[in-house]
């Protein structure tokens, strides 16, 4: 219950913009149905989308709550100065956007600041889904020690990543070295005498800054792990949300935060918390977003494989020539390695061998700079329309699914899963075009990733030597277009476009025209649909022994 107009107020909880905005709804939900004791809300909008900014117009109306909105986006530090101006009572709550809290929370982390004079009380942070219970932290450990060069500092979650049931005889209330933004209590009286958090650190270590400075100052630290609470990081993002995420986690912002802080403290090199290891933790924690748009890749130099690669050399070729790192090469290698036994013997309508396609819709995704994991979706993309899984199950199953995964990744399946499931056929996207905002950025990348299907069987005007219906695409290109530009891949759907274009009224011979509408293989010298019962063909028509090479290498 909001109390907002109460002097016997003992807290103010601020709730602040963490990295997206699409979990707000069910994070102040979480709130008002989990407290009962009486509290002041203050809640910092710092240039949320549309949606988000009307839900939270009309919530603080009828909960009668503070809200203060800015039509740009803030740090996180940022947005807890402007709350921290409007609380009042003895304790102040920070508590980001995308945190879930448990019954009872508030009471338990007051309890503990009442009873052992806690100047900071840390809940026992979850991560994920609530009912797993996965622990986050369960309080962290700060390691500080002088050295002749500075001062020594590193950092660790205590039971990350471990399910609760495993431990919880091991958690109890006590001191400990560090809390974390996703949800801090802390003393009014602190906040004053310190001043106001630190806004040059941007993007990291805005607690540690704030708990060292609370331990010289000589107050304490506490975890208590009656509080709970949990940071969704596992809800899919939206459209809406790469704006803000792509600014926290940007190098500018990154690198003003390390260097602010190794400069404040005086840290060594060698810190942990300022190391290469750690930096690179930060960089792939960003690069989940990784977006055709973000310039993290090279042009394509003159010399380079031109155009749309048909091999997996010339893909190869590609990738290095635009800086994937080796881990990434690994990604599109093993995709490759993978389509050659799931699609072996396959064909396109006009005659071109199926992995001939599958490599050229990679190398357009990767020319566009997509992330190593929608390259090898774009290697990958039939798999459950077309490729010999070697389980008979019909339809796309669980059990398929599983394999599939643990062949790739659970990202990459997630992709080929909700591609194989879009009705690409007689669509009305019109929906989808007004609701942009809201569309899961998986669907985005999955239209990207028909962006370059549709543009790889185009682009040598393939469809020309076949029968397969070319006017499927056009209820699709506003939708594709309107993607495209959210995502940063322009020059993608200018590329489709224009081969569309160049597709109309394109003839040839009617001696090199097929009659095959869609795929197929060859069995027993005749042309056979290639559905998935087709492709299940006899040990792939090879003797035993090179039928077990052949799938060994899945």
């Amino acid at each position: 219950m909001s109390n907002t107009g109460r002097e016997d107020i003992a807290v103010t909880i601020v709730v602040v913009p963490r990295e997206r905005f699409s979990v707000s709804q069910a994070s102040l939900e979480s709130i008002y149905a989990n407290t009962q004791m009486p509290f002041k809300l203050v809640y910092i909008d710092g240039g949320s989308p549309g949606y988000i900014k009307d839900y939270l117009e009309s919530e603080a109306v009828k909960k009668d709550f503070h809200l203060q909105r800015t039509e740009h986006f803030l740090s996180p530090n940022q947005a807890r100065n402007l709350g921290v101006q409007h609380a009042q009572g003895r304790f102040v709550v920070f508590i980001d956007n995308d945190v879930l809290v448990s019954p009872g929370w508030l009471e338990a982390l007051t309890g503990c600041a009442g009873e052992t004079g806690a100047s900071v009380v840390a809940p026992l942070y979850f991560i994920g889904d609530p009912e797993k219970e996965i622990i986050h932290m369960a309080g962290g450990d700060l390691q500080v020690e002088e050295k002749d060069n500075g001062l020594y500092m590193s950092e660790q979650h205590r039971f990350a990543n471990r399910p609760l049931s495993e431990v919880k005889d091991r958690i109890r209330r006590g001191r400990c070295g560090f809390a974390e933004f996703h949800c801090m209590l802390v003393r009014k009286q602190v906040l004053d005498d310190l001043g106001p958090l630190d806004e040059k650190l941007l993007s990291v270590h805005e607690h540690i800054d704030l708990c060292h400075a609370v331990e010289l100052a000589g107050g304490s630290t506490w975890l208590e792990p009656d509080a709970r609470v949990t940071y969704r990081a596992d809800l899919p993002f939206r459209l809406s949300d790469i704006p803000y995420f792509k600014l926290r986690w940007s190098d500018d912002w990154n690198e003003c935060s390390f260097n602010h802080i190794a400069g404040k403290w005086k840290l060594t090199a060698e810190s942990p918390i300022f190391n290469e290891n750690f930096r690179g933790w930060v960089k792939k924690h960003g690069q989940q977003l990784e977006l055709p748009g973000d310039g993290r890749r090279p042009a394509l130099a003159a010399d380079a494989v031109p155009g749309t690669a048909q091999t997996n050399i010339q893909l190869y070729h590609q990738c290095m020539d635009l800086e994937y790192e080796d881990w990434e090469l690994t990604v599109v290698r093993d995709a490759y390695r993978r389509a050659q036994v799931w699609f072996d013997g396959l064909y396109r309508g006009c005659g071109r061998p199926f992995l001939a396609h599958l490599v050229g819709t990679a190398s357009i995704l990767a020319r566009h700079g997509a992330s190593a994991s929608l390259v090898a979706a774009g290697m990958l993309h039939s798999v459950y329309e077309f490729g010999d899984l070697d389980i008979p199950d019909e339809g796309i199953t669980e059990r398929k699914r599983r394999y599939v995964a643990s062949r790739t990744t659970p990202e990459i399946e997630h992709l080929l899963y909700h591609y194989a499931n879009m009705a690409w056929y007689g669509t009305d996207t019109t929906a989808m075009e007004g609701n942009l905002d809201h569309m899961p950025l998986l669907i985005a990348r999955v239209l990207l990733l028909r962006m370059a299907n549709d543009l790889e069987e185009r682009h040598d005007r393939s469809l020309a030597f076949c029968s397969k219906d070319d006017s499927t695409i056009e209820p699709w290109l506003a939708l594709f277009q309107a993607v495209a530009q959210r995502l940063g891949a322009n020059t993608l759907y200018e590329e489709l476009e224009e081969a569309c274009l160049q597709n109309q009224n394109f003839g040839v011979p009617d001696l090199l025209h097929g009659r095959q509408t869609g795929s197929y293989v060859i069995h027993d010298g005749k042309k056979t649909p290639a559905t998935a019962a087709a492709l299940r063909r006899d040990a792939r028509r090879l003797p035993d022994s090179e039928a077990a090479v052949g799938r060994k290498i899945l």
